[in-house]
């Protein structure tokens, strides 16, 4: 179960998906969408319903870039990545995962080069989202993705922290005005073992960088969902790396890899502006549905 964390301002949105009561408006959506598979979820997350599509977009195929930007966007897995099973769906070979020789995460080829942000993150304002699973005998911390290392004026990263016992999904992000030159925020706390959905959207407005979160848990179709200011993001790109750590930074600054070891990933898709809430909610109504 996925439940907001005390520490922020974040509430829980139920939805009981199999009744299709919801607390927010279905009915543009039911008119025009069948949300019962996980072909619907691909056409959500690929298609002009919610926008432009993806710049960036590793579905169930770590190698192939299905975005709209630069055909050069890769994972330079250097047999770090592998396919898994079963997705959230339970479709065979669907799903991806870092190798068991990997020694560090997997960098996306280009990641500083190609784009008009030179990068696949545009500071300004962007969304990441996917769906994950945690290995039931992993241990946090593990890094789920991240913008540069931490401490950079352009660091920006999803993780999983161990908090009192519990799992929970952290946000952090560069942050002039903290000592330690970056934020945390815990926002889900997550069960070993289950599918979750987690969509991240930034947008920069008046010297502040808002992020607005959501991660729901697919069996029990309860989303949480906050929000968490900052001060704006660098420009400056950094490699863009998942399911941990830069293996040459991990050599070269003895750094803990933050491996996200034994858990599966899929349908990581990178948008060049921030996804509204109701763009997002339709992509997790999708996913919750048989």
């Amino acid at each position: 179960m996925i439940a907001s964390s005390p520490r922020l301002l974040a509430r829980a949105l139920r939805l009981t998906v199999f009744g299709l009561v919801a607390s927010f408006p279905l009915a543009a959506f039911a008119q025009t969408s069948k949300p019962t598979s996980a072909e619907q979820v691909e056409r959500l997350i690929g298609s002009a319903q919610l926008g432009r599509p993806p710049v960036l977009w590793f579905g169930s195929d770590p190698k192939i870039n299905l975005g709209s930007g630069p055909a050069g966007w890769t994972a330079d897995s250097g047999g770090q990545l592998a396919a898994r099973s079963p997705d959230a769906w339970g479709r065979q070979g669907a799903a991806f995962g870092l190798a068991a020789e990997a020694k560090g995460g997997v960098a996306v080829s280009g990641s500083t080069t190609l784009g008009p942000h030179k990068g696949p993150i545009n500071p300004k304002s962007g969304t990441v989202l996917f769906f994950f699973r945690p290995g039931e005998n992993s241990a946090p911390p593990m890094l789920l993705f991240s913008r540069a290392d931490w401490g950079n004026p352009n660091y920006l990263s999803l993780r999983i922290n161990a908090v009192g016992g519990r799992w929970e999904l952290t946000l952090a992000v560069a942050d002039t005005r903290a000592s330690a030159k970056a934020t945390q925020a815990n926002f889900a706390t997550l069960q070993p073992g289950a599918w979750t959905f987690v969509a991240l959207a930034w947008q920069e407005n008046a010297g502040l960088c808002r992020f607005r979160y959501w991660a729901g848990d697919l069996a029990t179709g309860e989303l949480t969902e906050g929000e968490h200011d900052t001060t704006p993001l660098d420009p400056t790109p950094g490699i863009f790396t998942i399911a941990g750590r830069r293996a040459d930074n991990i050599a070269k600054y003895g750094t803990a890899p933050l491996l996200f070891s034994g858990g599966l990933l899929h349908h990581f898709a990178i948008y060049d502006d921030a996804l509204s809430e109701d763009a997002v909610k339709r992509i997790y109504l999708a996913a919750c549905l048989r």
